[in-house]
């Protein structure tokens, strides 16, 4: 096989989640700034990011960790039917970034109730003309046993660790859980 069969994805392919009999579903789900750009490690956007997922209960997002560039989470459907996964990402990306401030846009938003209130219908353009908060898409995993979903899980975890923000992982700050979701 020549080495053009081992390229890897450039968009992400989202499968709608399986649900298998008896079995919990719980998607690991991450998505990034756009640039990579490190505006999301600070108070403000942490408490953001709670306050719009406990209101975007479509899916419940379970443990979490925001990191300067992107975040990871675990979720599971809220409702039944199992409502779309890459929707409540686009709903609640959008809505963080309605929220996102104008003036230092560059930067994470220095309090909740200073942050934006108005924005485009998408939530992907923000602040000054063609400032972009989020990469247009995100990255999904479905938990496929509860060793998979710990495993995922510890790697989320030590994500600031191996970045070098922290020596431990429960010394990480932006992280928590919103709604309780485990592998039964």
């Amino acid at each position: 096989m020549t080495e053009e069969c081992y390229l890897e994805r450039r968009r992400p392919a989202h499968h709608a989640p399986v649900e298998r009999f008896n079995e919990p579903v719980i998607v690991q789900v991450s998505v990034c700034t756009k640039a990579r750009r490190p505006v999301l490690a600070c108070e403000a956007a942490h408490l953001l990011c709670r306050e719009v997922w406990q209101a975007s209960d479509f899916w419940r997002v379970g443990q979490y960790v925001i990191m300067p560039d992107h975040i990871h989470l675990f979720c599971a459907p809220g409702r039944s039917p199992m409502p779309s996964l890459k929707q409540w990402v686009e709903y609640w990306k959008g809505q963080i970034a309605a929220r996102w401030p104008v003036a230092g846009s560059s930067g994470g938003p220095t309090s909740v109730s200073a942050v934006r209130t108005d924005g485009t219908a998408d939530g992907t353009e923000v602040g000054p003309p063609g400032f972009k908060l989020w990469q247009r898409d995100f990255w999904d995993t479905q938990m496929r046993s509860r060793e998979h979903y710990n495993e995922k899980l510890s790697y989320v975890r030590m994500n600031p660790v191996r970045k070098g923000l922290v020596n431990e992982p429960k010394a990480w700050p932006y992280q928590g859980q919103v709604f309780p979701i485990a592998w039964s």
